[in-house]
This record gives C-alpha cells, sequence and structure tokens, in this order.
C-alpha cells in the first residue's frame, strides 16, 4: 500500500500535468492518512490542493468550497502558514474570474498573515500573485513593482518553483504591456530554471504557458516561425490534459491570438 507521501507526490504530478480528476482522488486518500497519523499540516494541504485541482479543471464552484475547507481545517490546528497560503490561493481564483477586488483583498490578506510566519517562500508568491492581479487590473507600474520584489524575496528561499512562477509573470506582465523583448528575457530566465530541475516531464502546465507566450511575443515581433514552433510544443505538451484544463491553459497563452498573427 502506498504511503501517504507517495500519493501526495503522485497527486503533485497528476495536477501539474492537467490529470486534475486523478489528481483529486489521490490527494482524497492522502489526506485520510496524513489525519490518521496526526500529520494535521499535509493533511491541510491535501485538502488544499484539491481546490487548487479544481481550480486548474476550471471549476470555481468546488475551488472556494475546498479551498473555505482548508482554511477552516488550518484555523482548526493554528497552522498560520497553511491560512495564509489558503488565502492565496482564494484569491488567486477570484482572479481568474475577473473579481479583482476579491482577488486583490485575499491576496493582500494572505501576505499580512505570512509576513508574520517563517514561510519567506509563501509569502514572496503571494506578492507576485499580487503583481498578476494588478496585470489584469492594467496597473502595469505597481505590478513590475511587486513582481520584482517577490523576485528578490523568492531568491533567499530554496524554492525554486515560486521563483520560476514570479518570473513567468513577469513574462506575462511585459506580455501584456507589448514589451516584447523583455517577455522573452523574463520567461528564458523562468524555463532555465525548471530545466535545470529536468522538470518537462512534471511540470507540463508550467512549461505550456511558457512556450505559449514564447510563441505569442515572437509572433507580436514577426518572427513567426518561432512563434509556430514554440505554439506546437506548448499544444503538444497539453494532449493529455482533461478538456477544462486545456481550455484554460489555451485561453492563458492567448493561443487563437498567436495563430491568428501568423495566419494572415
Amino acid at each position: 500500500m502506498a504511503s501517504a507521501l507517495d500519493l501526495q507526490k503522485q497527486a503533485d504530478v497528476c495536477r501539474n500535468s492537467g490529470k486534475t480528476h486523478k489528481a483529486i482522488e489521490l490527494y482524497k486518500k492522502a489526506f485520510k492518512l496524513f489525519e490518521n497519523d496526526g500529520n494535521f499540516e499535509r493533511a491541510g494541504h491535501a485538502i488544499q490542493m484539491i481546490g487548487v485541482s479544481y481550480k486548474i479543471d476550471n471549476d470555481s464552484k468546488n475551488t472556494l468550497v475546498w479551498l473555505k475547507k482548508a482554511r477552516r481545517y488550518y484555523e482548526k490546528y493554528n497552522l498560520t502558514a497553511g491560512v495564509g497560503n489558503t488565502l492565496r490561493d482564494i484569491g488567486i481564483i477570484w482572479e481568474y474570474n475577473k473579481k479583482y477586488s476579491e482577488a486583490k483583498k485575499h491576496i493582500e490578506e494572505s501576505i499580512k498573515v505570512l509576513k508574520n510566519t517563517n514561510d519567506l517562500a509563501g509569502y514572496g508568491v503571494s506578492v507576485a500573485k499580487l503583481g498578476l492581479v494588478h496585470i489584469s487590473m492594467k496597473k502595469y507600474e505597481l505590478s513590475e513593482k511587486e513582481i520584482k520584489k517577490s523576485i528578490k524575496i523568492l531568491e533567499k528561499t530554496d524554492n525554486w518553483f515560486f521563483l520560476a512562477t514570479a518570473w513567468g509573470h513577469l513574462g506575462e506582465l511585459y506580455l501584456s504591456m507589448k514589451k516584447y523583448e523583455k517577455t522573452i528575457e523574463a520567461l528564458e530566465v523562468s524555463m532555465r530554471i525548471f530545466d535545470a530541475k529536468k522538470q518537462k516531464h512534471i511540470m507540463t502546465r508550467r512549461y505550456t504557458q511558457g512556450y505559449g507566450m514564447l510563441a505569442n511575443a515572437y509572433a507580436n515581433l514577426g518572427e513567426l516561425n518561432k512563434a509556430k514552433k514554440y505554439l506546437a510544443k506548448s499544444k503538444k505538451l497539453i494532449e493529455d490534459f482533461t478538456p477544462n484544463a486545456k481550455k484554460i491553459v489555451l485561453d492563458d497563452i492567448k493561443a487563437e491570438e498567436t495563430e491568428n498573427t501568423y495566419k494572415t
């Protein structure tokens, strides 16, 4: 029988590769084992990741149900960092749904909570996510300041995943600002971090996002062969994603816009 940690690792791989239904099933099994062992922090994390899996699958209703469960669970056991990290994820789902005031409120609360814990990585990525919300609100100068701040924070931690994520958000910011050379520079830093950890077979969703945004940037620079190459690589990686997860990623990377650029 697989251990709780093994189940969690399997679930993480499924989540990051867009196999969200399988991820949810595995996290539920891991939760029961962690709780039976009295490992309430990891049990709470399993609940939280069920919510995140629903988010990836574009199921906002279940995302909020499970993230609120996670928050209550963390609060029950006085796990402050867990509360802060869950608040960030709640903010992210509100950002997905274009409820920017709700998104900002929850992420700012997350930052406030995490700043007073020893979870520097969680604090840093929450700052990055606030920058992400400000991209959507077209507050680009503020977003750039926040994302660059998050990168400085995350460089002091060993959380390469959050650091690569922050660089990806910086690329997304520059793409929104139509600063395509800067987009490419930031995304290449993000991808190099993932490459160094040999993550292509695990972090397929992140690679898809990175390749997709690179494709869009190159298309707008008129480098159509590179645009086609990166978009093809991006789409190849999500062949096994659930339909909902695939749609979200394709929307995120502006796949249709990129294709229209080199079809005209």
